[in-house]
């Protein structure tokens, strides 16, 4: 059962606007928009100024590179502690990326992004912390309810861990890991629409 309500404008315009609501529901960032780690799924967890290092929103390392691509173009953050030639060399290839075909935005089981193999070797050249570097990566779809997109908060019951839901201001964003087709078809089942893919590297 789904419910919903109007709600003020959020100047959520487009996917890019989408992309970046969800980076703020999945990590804590410092003062300089940079990871400090990733937050838990669940309801009831808002968008409110926080202070860095805050671990009662926190719950594990954040990825060093964090990718997001949509078809209205791509976002990407870098962990706090990144060495800043990777943070350089990630970023100048990441602006080089095309964002998703208006064809694929719905799709799963796209290619990866171009130079992804490029980020892996960047990031192996300054692993110096074993356990937290190339190897752990992840993958998986953003979605929404599509009377999210035009203005009105929704929710719908979802099976997890299928979907990981995350909330922000009341307004929910349901997260396919792995990008699954398994994953993906629940939530098109369920009425959801991707807008966004993600990758953490």
């Amino acid at each position: 059962m789904k419910e919903s309500q109007i709600t003020p404008d959020r100047s959520l315009h487009s996917d890019l606007d989408w992309a970046a609501l969800l980076l703020g529901a999945l990590f804590v960032h410092d003062g300089e928009g940079r990871l400090e780690a990733r937050k838990e799924p669940g309801a009831g967890r808002a968008a409110s100024p926080q202070a860095p290092g805050d671990p009662q929103r926190a719950s594990s390392p954040a990825p060093r590179f964090v990718f997001v691509r949509t078809r209205h173009g791509n976002l990407w953050r870098f962990r706090a502690d990144l060495a800043l030639f990777a943070v350089r060399e990630l970023a100048r290839l990441a602006a080089k990326e095309l964002p998703l075909p208006e064809a694929e935005a719905s799709a799963a089981g796209r290619p990866p992004p171009e130079r992804l193999e490029a980020w892996r070797r960047i990031l192996a050249a300054g692993d110096d912390r074993p356990g937290e570097g190339v190897g752990h990566e992840q993958r998986g779809w953003a979605l929404r309810l599509p009377e999210a997109a035009a203005g009105a908060t929704a929710r719908v019951a979802v099976p997890e861990p299928t979907l990981l839901v995350y909330e922000v201001d009341g307004l929910p964003l349901y997260l396919a890991p792995g990008g699954e087709r398994r994953a993906i078809d629940t939530a098109l089942g369920l009425g959801l629409e991707p807008f966004a893919e993600i990758f953490e590297l």
